[in-house]
């Protein structure tokens, strides 16, 4: 027998599906990535895909589940703005889906789906289509594998109502609601009490003039109505560490969202009277219980008491019987009358009981006082009143943008602010700073007046500068637009440079004349796309948007990450540090990081690790947008516990040297002042200096002006003082 020659060649499996829902893109995705050698097409009879979140477009219309289950474990969306999203927000998701995974070239439109058939002999599907424009023709298509995904709400339909007919009313159903329906001040009547009714009906009710619910039987509702406010975490830019496709940040906006429904639950349906009989009797039975158990085991004493008090009768013996029997009676008056409960165990008992009872003690009173302190010098603050926040600071410098080249660079900053005092003498008393920076120099001035007058007057002083453009910091928010194809093609097949197009896009897609379009330095995979980032002068209004099929953009959150020095590995800038060189391993000095073989010890917290891990305990951290640097109780409290770990890390590796790392943690700690306000390496140390090692004094140096970030004083904040630290050092060993 001869064998068909096609017998052995592989064949793309033939696959069509009907629906482009939230099941369907499902089955679509996983088609695509996991099947090789497939022929798959996608029909659907709206316009658009979505499915029942593109039909149903009813008052009220959202989720019955919550968001952050009802969503793609392969896209998941952090960035829900209530617990039951609504349908638009819904179809927005489903659409960023198909548009991020460039699932719409599979997708066919406008398409209904009137019949199918199973070919015996041949074993495949015949698939009878209709488009919906042409309505009187049908088409076949064979396929291998047929697959519905219509769901259960694809086609509505009106119930059987007798007199429905002859109703002079207008008729609507849930599933088809006409656009731009007015039914204000109307008369209307619900049937039903699904999902669709419970959210239409609170939808319906704020503007008509009566609304009544017709039902067969009453729905138990495990929760009240959803209320539409924004959940979550916040989206200014700052707020989270996390990319937003990150699952910790999917997370924490899910637990934020169930957390708010169940802590501030508001209902807008009739709520019961409130009723507290049942607890007050459970509470005055459990306290009954426990008094009459306390007097049960209080009068079997007084019993015994009262049989051995009768053996002591005159003299020293009953003036001491009678003493014991006050402070019993006094006992346990004081028990039956109040009733408090122990406290539970605290994070923070359980954190201070670690600590030494002396170093505990002081802490402790030192806290106390401090809280006297701030009740008797801090303003009232009522119950419920918001508390004030400083606001925000002003940015106050004029960038003097310079070419590359440009002679004004060779300057010193005396000089420019001799130009300027020449140039504008009457402002020149108000011109605090003058810096270099990357792309030229930075005038501070004293106020916002000073500052718009330097760049008003530009022509008058910026010319001699070779000044490419004098101004202000203005603040661009940065897209990133990943898989941006190289070259485009038009109807014809003729090839478009994209680069020469992009422009009229992006103000297309975002209504936003961009101000900067540049191309990432993010390397792609595939040679026929890149990544552009993409600057505006205001956030874009649209959620999702993307450039000929790119993914959808997305907004660079920029966090401000705390200046480290890394000559002394203190958290502040290191132009101006003339502190002594730290190792950057083990937080000594005398030596480099290359030439290094101890242990890792971390200069700051005493942790095991090296000075630069970004989870170290003693770095500033960000508290309201705002870094805030430790406390001398906090940061004495982190050094404490680290050089602990550091110890116990170490413990088992060389038992021999367990002495000399107990020595090196305790001198650590008693050098307590942390790299930021170490003596200068300019000054004379007392063993270069011939003096005993008994007695230094440090003193904190003045804070200057911090050339990216400015450090105004804030009225109420605690200054440095001049700290006395006893040491019992030898000189060798200082000079370790």
């Amino acid at each position: 027998m001869e064998l068909d020659p096609t017998a052995f060649v592989p064949k793309p499996i033939r696959i069509v599906v009907i629906g482009a829902g939230i099941s369907g893109i499902q089955f679509l995705k996983d088609v695509t990535t996991r099947l090789p050698n497939v022929n798959i097409t996608v029909y659907d009879k709206n316009s658009e895909e979505g499915g029942t979140w593109a039909e149903n477009r009813y008052p009220g219309c959202a989720c019955d589940i919550p968001s952050h289950a009802y969503q793609y474990s392969w896209n998941p969306n952090p960035r829900w703005s209530r617990l039951y999203a609504e349908a638009a927000e819904i179809l927005d998701y489903l659409k960023s889906t198909v548009a991020k995974f460039d699932l719409r070239r599979y997708i066919q439109f406008g398409t209904t789906c009137t019949g199918a058939n199973w070919g015996e002999m041949n074993s495949e599907w015949s698939v009878s289509l209709q488009s919906n424009e042409n309505t009187n023709t049908e088409v076949w298509v064979k396929c291998d594998v047929f697959v519905i995904a219509i769901g259960r709400l694809n086609n509505w339909k009106l119930p059987d109502i007798k007199g429905l007919d002859t109703f002079q009313g207008r008729v609507i159903h849930t599933a088809n609601w006409p656009q731009g329906l007015d039914y204000r001040d109307k008369d209307i009547a619900v049937i039903g009490n699904g999902a669709s009714s419970t959210q239409c009906l609170a939808s319906l009710r704020k503007d008509t003039r009566s609304i009544s619910n017709f039902i067969r039987g009453p729905t138990w509702l495990n929760s009240p109505a959803v209320v539409n406010s924004p959940i979550g975490v916040s989206h200014r830019p700052g707020r989270t560490a996390q990319t937003p496709s990150s699952p910790l940040n999917g997370t924490i906006t899910a637990t934020a969202a169930e957390g708010a429904k169940r802590v501030n639950p508001e209902s807008t349906l009739e709520q019961q009277p409130i009723s507290i009989i049942e607890s007050a009797n459970d509470l005055a039975r459990e306290h009954a219980e426990e008094y009459n158990a306390k007097l049960m085991v209080f009068q079997a004493f007084c019993t015994k008491f009262e049989e051995a008090a009768e053996q002591f009768t005159s003299g020293p013996q009953r003036r001491f019987a009678q003493k014991f029997a006050d402070s019993f009676l006094d006992s346990w008056k004081q028990e039956l009358s109040s009733d408090v409960p122990a406290s539970k165990p605290t994070y923070s008992s359980v954190a201070a009981a670690s600590l030494p009872a002396d170093r505990a003690r002081t802490a402790h009173q030192h806290h106390h006082q401090q809280q006297q302190q701030h009740r008797q010098s801090g303003p009232p603050h009522r119950q419920g009143q918001q508390a004030t926040t400083a606001p925000p600071r002003q940015d106050l410098r004029v960038f003097i943008r310079l070419e590359a080249g440009a002679p004004a660079r060779a300057h010193s900053s005396y000089a420019i602010r001799t130009l300027i005092k020449e140039k504008l003498g009457t402002v020149s008393d108000k011109v605090r700073q003058v810096f270099q920076v990357r792309s030229g120099w930075a005038v501070l001035t004293a106020d916002h007046e000073t500052r718009d007058f330097l760049v008003e007057k530009q022509a008058e002083w910026a010319a001699e500068l070779g000044a490419t453009a004098v101004e202000t910091n203005k603040e661009w928010h940065t897209y990133v637009v990943s898989d941006f194809p190289r070259r485009l093609t038009d109807f014809r097949g003729n090839e478009v440079d994209s680069d020469s197009v992009v422009s009229d896009e992006i103000e297309i897609q975002t209504g936003l004349k961009p101000v900067d379009i540049r191309t990432g330095r993010q390397f792609s995979d595939n040679p026929l796309t890149k990544t552009l980032l993409v600057s505006f002068l205001k956030p874009t209004k649209k959620r999702f948007w993307s450039l000929f099929g790119s993914r959808a953009a997305r907004l660079i959150d920029k966090t401000d990450i705390p200046k480290q020095c890394e000559t002394c590995w203190g958290y502040h800038f290191a132009r101006n540090c003339h502190r002594q060189p730290v190792c950057h391993r083990c937080g000594k000095t005398g030596h480099s990081v290359d030439d290094c073989t101890a242990w890792e010890q971390c200069v700051n917290c005493l942790g095991p690790h090296d000075a630069s891990l970004r989870r170290c305990p003693a770095r500033p951290k960000k508290v309201r947008g705002v870094l805030r640097r430790l406390s001398k109780e906090q940061r004495e409290h982190v050094r404490i516990v680290g050089a602990e770990t550091y110890r116990q890390r170490h413990l088992d590796a060389q038992p021999e040297s367990h002495m000399e790392i107990r020595q090196d943690t305790t001198e650590m700690l008693r050098d307590d002042t942390p790299a930021d306000v170490r003596p200068d390496a300019r000054d004379p140390s007392p063993a270069a200096s011939g003096a005993p090692s008994c007695i230094m004094v440090a003193t904190a140096p003045r804070a200057g002006y911090e050339i990216e970030e400015p450090e105004h004083h804030r009225p109420g904040s605690p200054k440095k003082k001049r700290r006395i630290i006893l040491t019992t050092r030898t000189h060798d060993h200082d000079q370790e």
